[in-house]
C-alpha cells in the first residue's frame, strides 16, 4: 500500500504539475493577450490621434485655403473697385476738361468773329473812304481813266504785234 500511495501520491503532484503547469499557461496566455489588448488598444489610441491629428491639419490647411481664396478675392474686387473709380475719375476729368475747352473754343471764335468784323468793317470803311474822295475827284477820276485806257491800249496792241510777228514766222 505504501507503493500504491506513493505512486497515487505521484500522479496527483504529477497532475497538481500539470495543473498547475495548465494554469501557469493560462495565466500567461492571459496575460499575454492582455498585453496584445493593451497594446492593441494602445495602437489603436496612437492610430485615432494620428487620425485626429490628420484630420486637424486637413481642417486648418482647408480653413487656411479658404482664408486665401477670401483674401485673392477681396484682393481682386479692391483691385477692381479700384480701376473702375480712377476710370470714372478720368472720365469726369475729362468731361470736366471738354467743358472747359469747349468754353475756351467758343471765347476764341467769339474773339475771332468781332476781330474779323471790325477788320472787315474797318477795310470797307477805308475803301469806301477811298473810294468816295477818287469818285468825287475829277482829276483823279479822269487820270485814271486814261491810264486804265493806255494800259487797255499798250497791252492790245503788243497783243496783236506779237500774233501778227508769230504769224508771219510761221507762213
Amino acid at each position: 500500500q505504501s507503493e500504491e500511495q506513493r505512486k497515487t501520491l505521484e500522479a496527483q503532484t504529477q497532475k497538481q504539475q500539470q495543473l498547475e503547469q495548465y494554469k501557469d499557461q493560462l495565466e500567461r496566455k492571459r496575460q499575454n493577450d492582455a498585453l496584445k489588448q493593451q497594446i492593441s488598444a494602445q495602437q489603436y489610441l496612437k492610430e485615432e490621434e494620428r487620425r485626429k491629428d490628420e484630420e486637424a491639419v486637413s481642417r486648418q490647411e482647408a480653413m487656411r485655403r479658404k482664408t486665401l481664396e477670401y483674401e485673392a478675392e477681396l484682393r481682386r474686387s479692391t483691385e477692381l473697385a479700384k480701376v473702375k473709380a480712377e476710370a470714372e475719375g478720368r472720365i469726369l476729368q475729362e468731361r470736366k476738361n471738354q467743358d472747359i475747352r469747349m468754353s475756351e473754343l467758343r471765347t476764341s471764335a467769339r474773339e475771332y468773329r468781332r476781330t474779323v468784323i471790325e477788320a472787315i468793317r474797318a477795310a470797307g470803311s477805308t475803301i469806301g473812304t477811298g473810294f468816295s474822295e477818287f469818285i468825287s475827284d475829277r482829276e483823279k477820276l479822269t487820270a485814271s481813266v486814261l491810264t486804265l485806257t493806255g494800259l487797255a491800249f499798250g497791252f492790245y496792241a503788243a497783243k496783236v504785234h506779237s500774233y501778227r510777228k508769230n504769224h508771219t514766222l510761221i507762213t
